[in-house]
């Protein structure tokens, strides 16, 4: 039963370690691969690019910190660059659907107002450092 204790533990140990050394970082560039091209590709202004990389955060910070929620209980979770794996068909649907007809005049007044959200990427980056998911700043 000893034996069966202090492996558990070190099991533990190992997959927080291992977690700790992880981080949602992807580099020099921090965005690019599939992802830039798909915010491109949902494009047609400066302004709906800023809108759809805005709904991107969103989607990132909820997976973020899910995946961080599944660590803490010690379920299955991935933790890692976001670029080519990011849910866009749950991106796209969660913008909603006047965005993509409006001029530019009227997303750049969204953008200035619907879209001041707090940093809920910075918030998730806080919450997986707490529970101990990824290295504190």
């Amino acid at each position: 039963m000893r034996n069966f204790v202090i492996t558990a533990c070190m099991a533990a140990l190992a997959s927080g370690a291992l977690a700790q050394t992880e981080s949602w970082g992807c580099g020099v560039d921090g965005f690019g691969g599939e992802s830039r091209e798909r915010v491109l590709s949902l494009s047609t202004s400066n302004q709906m690019r800023t809108v759809v990389r805005e709904y991107m955060h969103r989607w990132d910070a909820k997976h973020m910190r899910q995946q961080c929620e599944n660590f803490s209980s010690g379920r299955n979770f991935s933790i890692g660059c976001l670029n080519d794996s990011r849910d866009w068909d749950a991106i796209v649907a969660s913008i909603p659907s006047e965005y993509f007809r409006m001029e530019h005049r009227m997303l750049g007044d969204v953008i200035r107002g619907d879209l001041r959200s707090p940093d809920m990427v910075r918030d998730a980056v806080s919450y997986c450092e707490a529970v101990g998911a990824t290295r504190k700043r």
